[in-house]
């Protein structure tokens, strides 16, 4: 019975948060020097393009990792589920090519558009940053706690990206045909890398298989509504706003989209460490699950409003800085696409938790509630949509959402253990201090030191995070804590 250390669990979330920092920061820097060195309109058409091959990207997805996640967490002898999700989307992304290229050839006369839409499409295979083809050769690593393979990885093919991106003023080839082909080409060695390290560390060999593949299928249909619709939530924004408004409102909106991408870090990390464990407590330890979970919670809401506060009042001078003056009308709506992170983080967490109590269909239900709220509030302000109503309608509709995944938990019968009233005076106590330091109009990288230092110390006084928290958050850290959490 396999057994694992919580240090290792720390270890984890530390290779996983790192290297998604370092990689966030690295990709941030090269889409700033992007967008310099584009124009508004032209990186706009940028994330026009890559927002087509993103939802084709998630139209294939099918959900199956999660699934396979899951099944794998459970059981080393279910690995033969991760070939069976590969040659189906291979698959899938075979019949995607063949269709979107039939429709594009059909309908549009623009085909240097329909060549770079397709370069952007092989990141579906060979890319990271499409979560496809490498999410699922990454499911060994995740089970393993070995995150800092892939992660490492990542950052290298970033730091690749830089410097391509930093040696354009000394080519002569059209800057957005460049920046789209080196964003999907340095890709390829990592993807290779990637599949030598599995066969000679985990004994894992690629290949075809469909073993369990309708069992699979079915598994993972409401899981693959649920990705399909939340890509089309997240990217419809940008095609339907170079429909209704131009290519300059396409990329104000892009830019403050860039901004908000950090955000990620933290969830992503969290909930990648903590699905197994709570997996495998469903079962045999209710109540630990409860309290991992608050306090799961309770730092994801934290970290989020943390780090809204210290941008929102600072938007301007943030945006002037990393895309230039050019881009600074995209403050409003880099606020709005902000706060609404909030929502997001909690609404990030809870889809997983449905997963990991086999209800995922809950996850179906949310991501079609936001999709038809944003899509008929869109086609209701059209006559005068921009970047920033575009980013108000996705604030109201994300907080809608999260309502209606409060109500699914509570239909659902999953407990969190129980919230107490005191923790309301840490984000109001933060909000109003972060308001006076901003005023000060000090040096900013000072003013987010001072911000993030008193929200650590607030979340103690103010018993945001309670004694018994704490104290295992401390021994995790420290690394005392020699509980052991078994494999059921």
């Amino acid at each position: 019975m396999q057994k694992l250390n919580p240090s290792k669990i720390v270890k984890n979330i530390f290779s996983i948060s790192t290297g998604q920092a370092f990689s966030l920061i690295i990709n941030f820097v090269s889409i700033s020097l992007i967008a310099r060195a584009l124009s508004v309109d032209l990186f706009g058409n940028f994330n026009y393009l890559l927002a087509i091959a993103t939802i084709i990207s998630k139209l294939i997805d099918f959900g199956f990792v999660p699934i396979v996640f899951r099944e794998v967490s459970q059981s080393q002898l279910r690995k033969n589920l991760i070939n069976t999700a590969i040659t189906l989307r291979l698959i899938f992304f075979v019949v995607a090519l063949l269709l979107f290229n039939s429709i594009a050839f059909t309908l549009s006369k623009d085909l240097t558009e329909i060549v770079l839409t397709n370069i952007f499409l092989l990141n579906i295979i060979l890319s990271n940053k499409f979560q496809n083809f490498r999410e699922i050769l990454e499911v060994t690593f995740r089970v393993n706690l070995s995150m800092h393979i892939p992660m490492t990885i990542v950052v290298l093919e970033n730091i690749f990206l830089l410097i391509l991106v930093m040696l354009f003023p000394f080519t002569s080839f059209p800057p957005l045909q460049y920046f789209i082909s080196i964003y999907v080409l340095v890709n390829l060695p990592g993807f290779v890398v990637i599949l030598f390290i599995l066969k000679k560390k985990y004994q894992f060999n690629l290949k075809f298989n469909l073993e369990n593949y309708k069992w699979l299928i079915k598994e993972s249909l409401p899981i693959f509504g649920y990705v399909a619709l939340i890509a089309l939530f997240q990217q419809l924004d940008i095609i339907f706003l170079k429909y209704f408004s131009t290519e300059y409102s396409v990329g104000l909106y892009s830019a403050a989209m860039r901004l908000t991408i950090p955000f990620n870090i933290f969830p992503t990390a969290l909930v990648m460490t903590i699905f197994p464990v709570i997996v495998r407590n469903i079962i045999s330890n209710q109540e630990e699950n409860k309290r991992l979970i608050l306090l799961s919670y309770k730092l994801l809401f934290a970290f989020s409003f943390l780090l809204v506060l210290i941008i929102s009042f600072r938007s301007e001078e943030i945006i002037h800085i990393v895309f230039g003056k050019n881009f600074i009308e995209a403050s409003l709506a880099t606020n709005l696409l902000l706060w609404g992170q909030v929502f997001l983080f909690f609404n990030f967490l809870s889809v997983d938790l449905f997963t990991a109590h086999r209800k995922q269909k809950n996850n179906l239900y949310y991501a079609l509630l936001i999709l038809i709220i944003n899509t008929l509030l869109i086609f209701y302000f059209s006559n005068k949509l921009n970047h920033e109503n575009i980013a108000m309608i996705k604030l109201a509709s994300t907080g809608i959402g999260s309502l209606f995944i409060i109500l699914l938990m509570i239909k659902s019968g999953i407990k969190v253990k129980q919230i107490k009233f005191r923790i309301i005076f840490f984000p109001l106590f933060l909000l109003g201090f972060v308001a006076l330091v901003a005023s000060l109009q000090i040096n900013i990288v000072v003013y987010s030191l001072i911000i993030f230092v008193l929200a650590i110390v607030s979340m103690k006084v103010l018993k945001f995070v309670d004694d018994e928290e704490m104290s295992f958050i401390l021994n995790l850290i420290l690394k005392k804590n020699k509980t052991k959490i078994e494999n059921a």
